[in-house]
């Protein structure tokens, strides 16, 4: 859900640095770790040393000078860094150290752990801490390595599509004449076709909504505000990255013009002008078409491999916004007059509606398509795990919400982690994996307790669900305890909230589902059927997401979130909302083991939110007035008296 504005360039801009170890104050987050949790510390955990070079110490990793070159420590001879320690007046070169081939980085990896053995074979004698931390670091390094061929998996076809009897098939007969194969064979993925969709096709570009300046500096405005999504190379002008989504992908450019343009004119003092809104509906015309050609071209045509990453990058994008383009496109029809349009426009109009769990099926279907086959090749990787990662975080947090099932399992979310392993990740990544993490964790325990009928099993089920959210929690500490604004902690604060009420809710039915008057999907009723310490937990979390409000001073900031981080604050506004109604409740006589400057602050905090969306109505006159009204007419439903 970490989908904020990416403005912060200072925070994303560093490489990724693995944290330290963990030495929490919270006794209980301590617990055994699985070996699939310690794969992915292995590649996000480290220990410090008193005494560090100026890269190291910045990057808070682990620095020790090779014995036989005192002027150098390890990882930036490993790294091919200039080292404080050859001249302490010097400056550490840049951290962006880039491999754009993998093949290249396994064979430096390669190459510094010779070095290192080399250097242990040479000082074999030594029991000193150096040589014990070389000896990690030959393990670290090992580790390495096998992310990277993880990661070099997407770039090979797979084993089983390699076994398959299609491609059995194909290799059997591929010396005779092709007319002989069958077509659900030869139309899978062996030969590549050109573009489907040839010829004249208008674009965004040439239908005079926009001229080329006003087109270049929107997308100039994405690249700034929300290139690191979809990972724009930062060498290519705007120009070249203009004339290549008009080649490759017009969607793409719809798409970036689409969200800039949508909140460039944010202005809390005014409503949109009319203009605005004829503007706005002439983009959604050509979207729907551009998004028609592009899921025809990657489902109903042969192979092509013209477009396709534009084409996951479209679907970052719009899955991302989905909810507010469809509800501004709402608004501005059920509330204004507009001329301009056939009926049948004005029927598509009314009709249009963007299913992020959708968008981000294609997304990841495509995606997955392309690796099985090994079509990935000779990308770069972290731009392709960045835009994997994204699809993953957002089909995940839907499947949440709607409950519909995900099509990612175990390997597909371990496949996330592969990006850590790459020399040019940043802490950007690290956010990313971690809240797919606990995501993940919370939507298997959603699906494993949705027909679960036994109570002792519920039990073990929430157990269980605890103690792999603490594993979660001491492998990501160090980015919760991080200054900078983030949302891991609000992710994690609305996971648990979400997991102690869905386990609150199945106790109470299997308790009672004898009784066919009771209204198990009614909040209050489970409220009522939860021990106190449950009510304090859950109490706890949702206030604590809540209160991440504060944290968001900027409006224009808190606008251009994702829809997914919009939704988690009005639902933990409404859920908060529900727990104080039933502890000021004189029936549940609950209101003396509260805090009440905790009950007041919650409080205090929903008005916030409400203040948020309310301030922010124009940019999404839609949505946020949803939001923000229907929030306040529920908490003015009782009094809280607080």
């Amino acid at each position: 859900m970490d989908h904020n504005n990416t403005n912060n360039n200072n925070e994303l801009d560093q490489n990724y640095t693995p944290p330290a170890q963990s030495q929490s104050k919270n006794k209980r987050h301590k617990t055994n770790t699985s070996k699939q949790e310690n794969e992915t510390r292995s590649l996000a955990q480290a220990s410090r040393t008193l005494k560090a070079c100026e890269l190291c110490r910045k990057q808070k990793t682990r620095c020790f000078r090779v014995p036989e070159d005192l002027n150098k420590c390890l990882r930036c001879k490993f790294l091919s860094k200039k080292c404080s320690f050859e001249n302490d007046n010097d400056l550490p070169p840049p951290n962006n150290t880039v491999l754009n081939n993998s093949e290249d980085k396994l064979n430096q990896i390669h190459q510094g752990i010779n070095e290192i053995l080399s250097i242990l074979k040479n000082n074999k004698e030594d029991s000193n801490s150096d040589a014990r931390l070389l000896i990690e670091t030959v393990q670290s390094m090992q580790n390495s390595i096998d992310e990277v061929s993880q990661t070099l998996n997407f770039e090979n076809p797979m084993n089983r599509f390699l076994t398959s009897p299609f491609s059995i098939v194909n290799n059997q007969l591929k010396d005779q004449n092709d007319e002989l194969i069958p077509d659900q064979i030869s139309n899978l993925n062996f030969k590549c076709a050109p573009d489907p969709i040839n010829g004249y096709k208008p674009t965004i570009a040439n239908l005079g909504i926009f001229n080329n300046f006003e087109i270049m500096n929107l997308i100039d405005d994405f690249r700034r505000n929300y290139g690191r999504w979809v990972s724009f190379p930062p060498g290519v002008t705007t120009n070249i990255l203009f004339s290549d989504m008009i080649d490759k992908c017009p969607l793409l450019l719809t798409s970036c013009i689409l969200i800039s343009y949508k909140y460039s004119i944010f202005d809390p003092d005014r409503e949109f002008e009319t203009d605005e809104k004829i503007k706005y509906l002439k983009m959604i015309r050509q979207l729907i078409l551009d998004l028609d050609d592009s899921l025809l071209k990657y489902s109903s045509f042969k192979d092509n491999e013209n477009g396709f990453l534009e084409f996951l990058q479209s679907m970052v994008i719009l899955s991302i916004y989905s909810t507010s383009i469809s509800s501004t496109v709402s608004a501005i029809m059920n509330k204004y007059e507009i001329d301009e349009f056939s009926e049948k426009d004005k029927q598509m109009f009314q009709n249009f509606n963007l299913d992020p769990w959708m968008l981000s099926c294609n997304g990841l279907t495509t995606f997955i398509t392309k690796s099985t086959f090994g079509r990935l090749k000779n990308r770069e990787p972290l731009i392709m795990l960045r835009i994997y990662n994204h699809l993953c975080l957002v089909h995940l947090i839907n499947s949440i919400f709607t409950g519909r099932m995900s099509i990612l399992d175990e390997n597909k979310i371990k496949d996330c982690s592969s990006a850590l392993s790459l020399l040019n990740a940043t802490n950007f990544d690290g956010r990313m994996v971690s809240e797919i993490g606990i995501l993940f964790i919370t939507y298997k325990y959603i699906q494993s307790n949705s027909n679960e009928t036994s109570v002792e099993k519920l039990k073990r089920n929430f157990i269980s669900v605890m103690n792999e959210i603490s594993q979660w929690y001491e492998t990501w500490e160090y980015l919760l305890n991080q200054p900078a604004l983030q949302f891991i902690e609000f992710n994690y604060n609305i996971c648990m909230m979400l997991i102690q009420y869905i386990y609150s809710f199945k106790l109470s039915s299997i308790k009672n589902e004898t009784d066919k008057s009771l209204d198990f999907e009614n909040l209050s009723f489970v409220l009522n059927s939860c021990d106190f310490k449950m009510l304090q937990k859950m109490f706890e979390h949702a206030s604590a997401a809540i209160s991440h409000i504060n944290n968001i001073q900027n409006d224009s900031y808190f606008a251009y979130l994702s829809d997914q981080l919009h939704f988690c604050f009005y639902f933990a506004a409404i859920f908060t909302c529900s727990l104080l109604k039933h502890i000021l409740d004189p029936n549940t006589n609950l209101q003396q083991a509260f805090n009440r400057d905790l009950l007041a602050q919650a409080e205090a905090n929903i008005k916030s939110v409400i203040a948020k969306f309310c301030l922010i109505n124009r940019v999404n006159f839609g949505l946020f007035y949803k939001y923000g009204v229907s929030l306040e007419d529920f908490m003015n439903k009782f009094s809280l008296n607080i």
